[in-house]
């Protein structure tokens, strides 16, 4: 029995590039001259942003077959290379992560080569029992500190491609393992800080004011209070990296609703940032964001207890509240999304600002299986990617199945079968695109620790 395999290489190197590809033992393969297209390549130019594809068939009764793939990239004529065995290919299985961090070049460029590998999805059109699939992304070595330095100011948020945390607060709960609560409440392993240092700029901060505004899930506290282990933290971060901003949406998690919006904005007048944070209904283009933080506003502003009312000029990106496109008020799409909440043909909603928004947050799944979730997921990716240009896209990757034993949100992010492995490969067959503000769990760990870098370079090159 041979087996078969596409191997994908996707160019997200923002530079077209030349691919050439030689097998190490040609004993090992079907014979190569009769592949469709034929994998001893010579000279193949990928252009930025695209793909190419090559059919390979291993020989009958071999478990294992290597080759060698490398490029030009033809803006400077540096030339890079990596060597890769197949075997994970043939024996099935999946696999995430650098197998090349990094490449120098003669212009002193410095590329990176992400791997991904596994069996045929159920929606391959070329899906059967014996196809394997074999993804290189070659990515450009971008300061993930610095990122949004090359993306054109005019932007708006909407447009972007934004990679973010849900409960990004909760690395520092420090319940024992073997307490289910506190396991299922901890979504992050990452600090704050080492979240943004990774290219994270969406951040998900849940407040309980009865503590003195501390960062918290549920009723699980953390130690970590507003403003002296978030404003400030944060903001230390986009004073040394002023290109970026951070849009941080703040809930009221637990405790008293009174007068919560009132004490939020006394915080930060008495702050030395206070001009850093916009609490704009809309805010403006990136230029104008740039050094400062967005306030997302996912809190009611009770209007008895509050001097500072909702429809006031520092009232913030409201997603609170939201209108229908017929004008039904409706609230957050708590444990569903605006798709399915507002039909097929209307779901888009309207935030207190005007802006169109759709947000998929489907999060208690009460199973093991996360294929509707991931589907759900991708829902979302398609329609920010090809429609829907005014609307800006809020898609939680983050999911737990409450009450149960096995209620944990790194078994179903992490892994070579979790969500966050089954974005990347979303995102290596699709491309450079917009796909929204993707607020996801355990951010960083291997195998996927690539996952930032590769929503970051979705900006680049569309």
């Amino acid at each position: 029995m041979s087996y078969g395999c596409w191997v994908d290489v996707v160019n997200f190197s923002g530079e077209d590039v030349k691919l050439w590809v030689t097998l190490d033992n040609e004993s090992n393969w079907q014979d190569p001259t009769k592949l469709n297209p034929k994998i001893a390549y010579d000279g193949v130019p990928i252009a930025a942003g695209t793909s190419g594809r090559a059919h390979v068939e291993i020989a009958n009764d071999q478990t294992s077959a290597g080759f060698q793939i490398g490029f030009t990239m033809l803006g400077s004529q540096d030339t890079a290379m990596v060597h890769t065995d197949a075997w994970p290919v043939v024996n099935g299985g999946k696999r995430q992560g650098y197998i090349w961090a990094t490449q120098g070049a003669a212009n002193k460029r410095q590329y990176r080569l992400l791997e991904a590998q596994y069996d045929a999805q159920p929606n391959d059109p070329n899906g059967g029992y014996n196809w394997r699939h074999l993804s290189l992304v070659i990515l450009p070595r971008r300061d993930p500190r610095k990122w949004l330095a090359d993306v054109p100011g005019t932007w708006l948020l909407r447009d972007l491609t934004m990679p973010g945390t849900h409960d990004s607060g909760t690395s520092a709960i420090t319940g024992p393992t073997s307490n289910t609560i506190a396991r299922a409440r901890i979504c992050q392993n990452l600090s704050l800080t080492q979240q943004l240092n990774i290219g994270v700029r969406f951040l998900d901060i849940r407040l309980n004011k009865d503590n003195g505004y501390e960062i918290c899930h549920v009723t699980t506290d953390t130690a970590l209070w507003m403003y002296k282990d978030c404003l400030t933290p944060v903001m230390e971060f986009l004073t040394e990296n002023d290109t970026e901003t951070v849009l941080m949406s703040v809930q009221s998690e637990h405790g008293t609703t009174d007068a919560f919006h009132d004490d939020l904005l006394a915080m930060i007048d008495a702050s030395p940032f206070a001009s850093k944070i916009i609490l704009d209904d809309t805010p403006p283009d990136l230029d104008q964001c740039r050094g400062k933080i967005v306030i997302l506003r996912r809190y009611w502003i009770d209007p008895k207890t509050n001097r500072n009312k909702a429809d006031d000029p520092r009232a913030g990106f409201g997603f609170h509240a939201f209108k229908t496109q017929s004008g039904k008020d409706i609230g957050w799409p708590d444990n569903s999304d605006t798709f399915t909440d507002q039909g097929e043909g209307n779901y888009v909603l309207q935030q207190d600002g005007g802006q169109p928004v759709a947000i998929q947050d489907w999060f208690d799944l009460q199973s093991r299986m996360q294929a509707s979730k991931v589907a759900a997921i991708e829902k979302y990716l398609n329609a920010a990617s090809s429609m829907l240009s005014g609307t800006m896209f809020l898609n939680f990757t983050s999911c737990m199945a409450s009450g149960h034993s096995w209620d944990d949100p790194r078994n179903f992010a992490v892994g070579e079968d979790g969500i966050n492995a089954a974005l990347m490969i979303y995102l290596q067959r699709h491309g450079a695109n917009r796909y929204g503000v993707i607020p996801m769990d355990f951010v960083g760990t291997p195998p996927e620790e690539a996952l930032v870098d590769l929503l970051i370079s979705t900006n680049f090159g569309r």
